[in-house]
């Protein structure tokens, strides 16, 4: 009796997930195979059956596919909304490389392991401080992931020639608890007034003319020359009590009484946050990081108040501080501080007016600041943390392939009788 065997032949390894295929082969080979005779390919043994076509996650038109994954240890738990960004530098982005067709980088969108669209922000996308840059092949992007845990996959699709206007969605990137984010864009060109990425649209204007200058997350503000450089937003009301300010910073050494920066929300509350530069024995000390809630009572005592862990390092910190009627906390790259002083209290729901102020000497640099009216949880803050601090450990990174895959079966006899 004859034995029929079936192999399945691709013309590179490829995992099928539901239909579609989550790492695509190169398929033009497998092609080429088809033109030659069958007598020639097989001799009397067998056929190739024509061939089965795969589509990747990526919307109908995309040339190109690469997937990133959640490493391990990067996100406690599942967060929703939760924006991320991704390496700033990608070879495949530049233009010569011919995966993406549009000058502006316009055809470059996001999708989930779904092929849904996810909402990004391509920051300074179709400006003079634009992230992207086709040459070398960086841009700053932030996605919105619906949810994300270890091991989510999104997706970075791109050549889709048709496509001459941006795809992206800045407001729609952080949700709606979020008041304020504002980029130092390209570290180059200072983008005046500073856009509000929010929907909140509150542009901040600048005082003095800070630099900028190579940042963190692409570019930073900063001072080079000593005296108070700051960044005012239009008034904003709050509504819940509540508040989260979250920045990267580094300096070099505390100069004078104004705190090296503060984030201030000015109103009757007086609510900000910074790092003192003069002390009281009593509440703080020189170099304490102050979180106060509803400015200094009489006896000029912040909410929240903790030692910084390193001084005047010239190194990037990432500080958060949340303030409501039951949480008093600082958080300092990603953990949570120990208090010299915690005491909770909303902030008033009114009309305040946002202010960054650097009121410290020269080299004192700030970068990706955002302001939440609410508090965002322990998971939040460390997972921000980890994704911006080194966005290359916190995924893992596929290989380009193309979007569609072709498979072939071919039937060979391989027994006698």
């Amino acid at each position: 009796m004859k034995k029929l065997l079936l192999l399945i032949a691709m013309c590179a390894p490829a995992r099928e997930r539901g239909g579609t295929l989550d790492r695509a082969p190169d398929v033009r080979p497998l092609l080429a195979l088809h033109r030659v005779p069958m007598s020639r390919l097989l001799g009397d043994e067998g056929f190739w059956s024509p061939p089965y076509f795969f589509a990747g996650p990526c919307p109908a038109g995309y040339g190109w596919q690469q997937a990133y994954t959640v490493a391990s240890s990067q996100i406690t738990g599942t967060l929703v909304n939760f924006p991320v960004t991704v390496p700033l530098q990608n070879n495949n982005w530049k233009l010569s490389a011919g995966y993406v067709t549009n000058a502006n980088n316009y055809d470059s969108i996001w999708v989930n392991a779904a092929g849904t669209a996810l909402p990004f922000e391509l920051v300074g996308h179709g400006t003079s401080s634009t992230t992207w840059d086709g040459t070398a092949g960086n841009a700053e992007f932030w996605i919105n992931v619906d949810s994300i845990a270890v091991g989510t996959v999104i997706y970075n699709c791109m050549g889709k020639g048709s496509i001459s206007t941006y795809q992206g969605n800045d407001s729609g990137t952080w949700d709606s608890n979020f008041v304020g984010v504002w980029h130092a864009q390209n570290g180059t060109t200072l983008a005046s007034p500073v856009p509000d990425s929010t929907s909140h649209a509150l542009a901040g204007a600048w005082h003095n003319s800070p630099t900028v200058q190579t940042g963190k997350v692409g570019g930073a503000f900063g001072t080079t020359v000593a005296g108070a450089n700051w960044l005012t937003a239009p008034s904003y009301a709050l509504t819940s009590g509540a508040f989260t300010f979250s920045l990267w910073a580094a300096h070099t050494a505390a100069v004078d009484d104004g705190g090296v920066w503060n984030m201030s929300l000015t109103s009757t509350s007086g609510a900000s946050f910074g790092i003192t530069t003069a002390g009281n024995a009593n509440d703080w000390l020189n170099g304490d990081m102050l979180c106060f809630g509803n400015g200094y009572n009489s006896g000029r005592t912040p909410r929240a108040a903790a030692a910084h862990p390193v001084y005047a390092d010239y190194a990037w910190h990432y500080y958060t501080c949340r303030l409501d009627a039951s949480n008093a906390s600082i958080w300092y790259d990603g953990a949570a501080v120990t208090m010299r002083v915690s005491t909770p209290g909303s902030v008033p729901s009114n009309t305040h007016v946002f202010t960054l102020a650097d009121n410290a000497g020269a080299n004192e640099y700030l970068d990706e600041i955002r302001f939440s009216n609410n508090i965002r949880s322990d998971a939040w803050v460390a997972a921000e943390y980890h994704n911006s601090v080194a966005p290359a450990t916190f995924w893992t990174i596929g290989s380009l392939q193309p979007t569609t895959a072709a498979a072939a079966i071919r039937h060979r006899v391989i027994g006698g009788e």
